[in-house]
């Protein structure tokens, strides 16, 4: 049974490689295309997967190709997908983003999709009573506040992506156990521009164990009540940084259960992104718990 479940929107990705963007109207020659599977909490599972961590993934998924490709894609790396359904007469999230390959700027087109949040019955039977840590991206509140109440009853902890104003989650920052925030999301809701104001204001509303801020080349900043903390990101030739901040929160979740502290998990974490960020793709460049600790070493040297 799983250690770490998570719930979010699952994505079939398509990146479109070019040198240029098109203008209105016209043909634009394109270098190459990858295909990839996004999405903030799943992107997370892969990463705590791929680290050795015994992960599941709670989700609906339309009835198409986009579906089936999802669902392949959470299997090859290693991921239970028996709370993964398919739902008959729905589409799944799907987005194409073309890369501007000299200027290494991206514009994304996506669609939502139809496909439903998880059901009751899919919570209810998911297996969240032996769930270690429960990673939730702020999507589907509902069902991510049914869930949550379920590890808090059996011991377990809640870790939230706080990323965006997704609707009800504010109601799911107030039972997460760990807030690990982008900056640009705790400024706008705390109205600190000062990071270390935000966290403090963060933490002060919310009263998580800790509360995280992300500020991405920066590093990141942390505060539990009593002391600040902060680490450094990796300085690196970043090919991609796409989905480095999911892949941050998946590592960071498998080094905390795996025994570290909140800020070596992060240290840690940070190094997973920074390996994930040299290659194309979200999921591409993945490392191992062994690799990245010799790459870390390496690094130091």
């Amino acid at each position: 049974m799983a250690d770490i479940f998570a719930m979010g929107f699952a994505v079939h990705d398509t990146l479109l490689l070019a040198d240029d963007f098109p203008v209105e109207d016209s043909r634009l020659r394109i270098s190459d295309t990858f295909e990839q599977r996004g999405g903030q909490a799943s992107t997370a599972l892969a990463a705590a997967a791929k680290l050795g961590a015994s992960c599941a993934f709670i989700g609906c998924v339309g009835d198409d190709i986009s579906g089936d490709y999802i669902i392949s894609q959470l299997i090859s790396h290693g991921i239970d997908v028996k709370s993964t359904k398919k739902i008959a007469g729905t589409t799944s999230n799907r987005s194409f983003v073309l890369v501007n390959r000299s200027k290494a700027t991206r514009t994304c087109m996506s669609t939502r999709g139809t496909a439903p949040a998880p059901s009751d019955e899919m919570i209810i039977n998911a297996g969240l009573e032996r769930a270690k840590i429960f990673h939730t991206d702020g999507h589907y509140a509902e069902a991510a506040l049914k869930a949550a109440k379920i590890v808090h009853e059996n011991g377990g902890k809640v870790c939230m992506d706080a990323g965006g104003f997704y609707d009800g989650v504010e109601d799911v920052l107030k039972i997460a156990d760990f807030i690990i925030a982008s900056q640009e999301f705790s400024q706008k809701l705390t109205g600190k521009d000062d990071e270390r104001e935000a966290v403090k204001a963060l933490f002060d509303a919310y009263h998580p164990e800790f509360a995280m801020i992300t500020l991405g080349a920066r590093g990141g900043i942390y505060y539990d009540g009593k002391n600040f903390d902060s680490y450094e990101a990796y300085k690196v030739n970043a090919v991609d940084s796409n989905g480095a901040g999911d892949i941050f929160h998946g590592a960071w979740i498998a080094a905390y259960l795996n025994g570290m502290t909140a800020m070596a998990a992060a240290r840690f974490a940070a190094a997973v992104s920074a390996i994930k960020c040299q290659k194309l793709g979200t999921r591409g460049n993945l490392p191992t718990w062994e690799e990245t600790q010799a790459w870390i070493g390496e690094y130091g040297k």
